[in-house]
């Protein structure tokens, strides 16, 4: 669709913000926004990465599905999905207790940010046989009015790992 000419960027990059008028001007039906441009003209906020649960993430298939008038498609892709997570998931419970200690942060101009749980990636740790660290330490770095973990904090939380997955922030 965007080779097409049918979707397009509306980035302003002068104001790092949506070009409203642009959009307008084109007769924009609906701009898919996350939460921080739910002012975008037209918007229909898009907030999969706000969902408890791995599965609640992926039904945002069936809102696609329903723009496009492609909603037996998305239906029936989101129960292969569904199926397969759930079967996969039981499978690794069959294995037993051997579970991994998982240690899912985030690196950001020089502070670590630890995951906390309830979130999605809890509980795909959960399901794929692992227990999620989680920390109790505010972090001494403050970073766009967050805390941070300091890399000593940070090394005090991740010295009990098994795996660690630092995901892009």
């Amino acid at each position: 669709m965007y080779d097409a000419g049918l979707a397009f960027s509306a980035y302003d990059s002068s104001t790092w913000s949506a070009d409203n008028a642009m959009l307008e001007n084109l007769g924009v039906d609906v701009t898919f926004a996350d939460m921080w441009s739910a002012s975008v003209h037209n918007a229909l906020v898009l907030t999969p990465e706000q969902e408890s649960t791995n599965l609640a993430s992926a039904e945002y298939l069936k809102v696609f599905g329903a723009m496009f008038n492609l909603e037996d498609e998305a239906n029936a892709l989101f129960a292969e999905i569904e199926q397969r997570y759930t079967c996969t998931a039981a499978n690794v419970a069959l294995f037993g207790d051997a579970r991994l200690k998982v240690l899912w942060a985030s690196y950001y101009s020089g502070g670590w940010s630890i995951g906390s749980c309830p979130n999605y990636y809890c509980e795909l740790i959960d399901d794929a046989g692992g227990d999620m660290i989680t920390t109790n330490i505010t972090g001494s770095l403050v970073i766009w009015g967050y805390p941070y973990l300091n890399s000593s904090e940070f090394l005090s939380v991740a010295a009990n790992a098994d795996v660690f997955l630092c995901v892009a922030s």
